[in-house]
């Protein structure tokens, strides 16, 4: 388990690596509540969210890839992007990083882990311990 303040930090430094990487095709909006800094969710959760959005979209500088991680005053993380799936041939999807993070929560008795997925975005709802 790590802070939601560290997990932001961490995300922050894979972000400046995917911007390097990809220039203006990759793009990352952090909206964290500051009071929520200290409520916990499993390490590197964002990371393979985030990791999950460029693996399945394709990256161009007219169509970057978008990702907010926003709080809820509910309690939960919000990890949207906007989608432009790559073609099937191209990324074979195993769905281990959602299962992954889904069997995490499962083990602390959560299983309001979502997932919502529509024409032109794909969401991901992850609550705060």
């Amino acid at each position: 388990m790590s802070t939601v303040e560290e997990e932001g930090k961490f995300i922050r430094s894979y972000a400046r690596l995917l911007e390097t990487r990809y220039s203006e095709g990759f793009k990352l909006d952090l909206q964290i509540d500051p009071a929520l800094k200290d409520k916990e969710i499993p390490s590197l959760s964002l990371q393979l969210l985030v990791e999950n959005a460029v693996k399945h979209n394709i990256i161009s500088k007219q169509q970057p890839v978008h990702v907010i991680i926003r709080s809820t005053p509910e309690g939960y993380l919000t990890i949207v992007n906007n989608l432009r799936k790559k073609a099937k041939s191209a990324v074979e999807s195993t769905g281990i990083g959602l299962v992954n993070i889904r069997e995490k929560y499962r083990l602390l008795n959560r299983t309001d882990v979502t997932v919502e997925e529509s024409a032109d975005q794909f969401k991901v709802t992850i609550p705060m311990l």
